[in-house]
């Protein structure tokens, strides 16, 4: 009866990868937001499709929270991610696909003050007068998440939902400037081009990879490796480079 139960637990623990998948996102522009007439599109929506395709997969795409929806990653309430960065503690319930694209974490402030804000690292920041935005949930790299663990550090930023209430809290002054992926920030000045009063302080935050997260919980590796050869396909055959250049 004992190797029975293992074998079945084992069996309802790493399935393989489902024709169905249900896909947690947090609304995102560029990369997974509605457009006007309320279908959901974007560059990681795009590639995920593609990828889907080639591998004989549907999606069903569930809107939460970004924090939830990396809980329901832990719990095998959804089978995955899109737009991921890599971090170990996500590798301890997801496993990370082969990267399909890059992304830049920025620090924005209001246009003509960058000279005004005089740090050259993220470590000064806990030694200034300065305060910084972040939205709730988002990975800013190894170096944040480790000066984060200081209550001097952590006493200098404030966290909110969104990339829209970051720039709210500066217009407000609320805050010295605001911690986003580029891409995302310069998608919304050309959205809000009444808004486009923020520059880029030359302050390096953070750049790497991104990755699509299958949820542990849900998938063994043999499912990241179908969804791995899928990227590869689409970027051998050059649909990978269009969607990119598409949305550039």
């Amino acid at each position: 009866m004992k190797i029975v139960f293992i074998i079945f637990l084992c069996f309802v623990t790493y399935a393989p990868l489902a024709k169905s998948l249900n896909v947690g996102f947090k609304s995102y522009p560029p990369f997974n937001y509605y457009s006007k007439d309320q279908k959901l599109v974007g560059l990681d929506v795009d590639i995920l499709s593609a990828v889907a395709k080639q591998a004989n997969l549907s999606i069903n795409y569930r809107e939460t929270p970004w924090r939830r929806t990396l809980k329901y990653l832990r719990t095998g309430d959804i089978n995955l991610t899109m737009g991921a960065s890599y971090s170990k503690e996500r590798e301890k319930y997801a496993h990370f696909s082969h990267a399909y694209r890059t992304e830049k974490v920025s620090l924005f402030v209001k246009r003509g003050s960058t000279n005004q804000i005089t740090i050259t690292s993220l470590s000064d920041l806990a030694k200034s007068n300065y305060k910084f935005g972040i939205s709730d949930g988002y990975y800013y790299g190894p170096q944040f998440q480790k000066l984060y663990l200081d209550n001097n550090f952590r006493a200098h930023i404030n966290s909110v939902v969104d990339l829209e209430q970051n720039v709210q809290m500066l217009l407000n002054n609320r805050i010295d400037g605001f911690l986003a992926d580029t891409a995302s920030m310069q998608f919304f000045i050309k959205q809000n081009i009444k808004l486009g009063q923020f520059e880029m302080h030359p302050l390096e935050i953070y750049q790497a990879n991104i990755y699509i997260m299958l949820s542990r919980a849900k998938h063994s590796k043999e499912s990241v490796n179908k969804i791995n050869k899928a990227i590869q396909v689409i970027k051998n055959n050059g649909q990978l480079d269009k969607i990119l250049k598409h949305w550039q």
